[in-house]
């Protein structure tokens, strides 16, 4: 259950990778905006559908079937961060964070070809 629970916890980074620098990506190359558009709409549905992140609810089932104390609330950068980094990331800053590239990606696929 560990290992299934870290290694969801891991899945998250190539997600968000791909949510920020696809957008500065398209922004070189707008032929590729489609692909970004719909990596953020995806997200979006995902996140509207499950309350949030859905990895970041898989894992904490997980954790609260091996270690309860391991549980916590929010978005995972701003545990991990806090965790890991002894940063303070409020989940406001996080939900701007992330919702800002899938917005220019917005902007980029329905504004490339004017």
């Amino acid at each position: 259950m560990k290992r299934i629970a870290h290694t969801i916890a891991l899945l998250h980074i190539p997600v968000i990778v791909a949510a920020l620098a696809g957008t500065v990506f398209v922004s070189f190359y707008p032929a590729y905006a489609g692909y970004q558009m719909a990596l953020a709409t995806a997200i979006v549905a995902v996140w509207s559908l499950y309350g949030g992140c859905p990895f970041t609810n898989w894992e904490n089932q997980l954790r609260a079937k091996y270690d309860p104390a391991g549980v916590y609330s929010g978005p995972c950068i701003a545990h991990y961060a806090h965790k890991h980094l002894g940063i303070k990331i409020s989940e406001w800053a996080i939900r701007t964070v992330m919702y800002y590239p899938m917005a220019m990606s917005a902007v980029i696929y329905f504004f490339r070809g004017s």
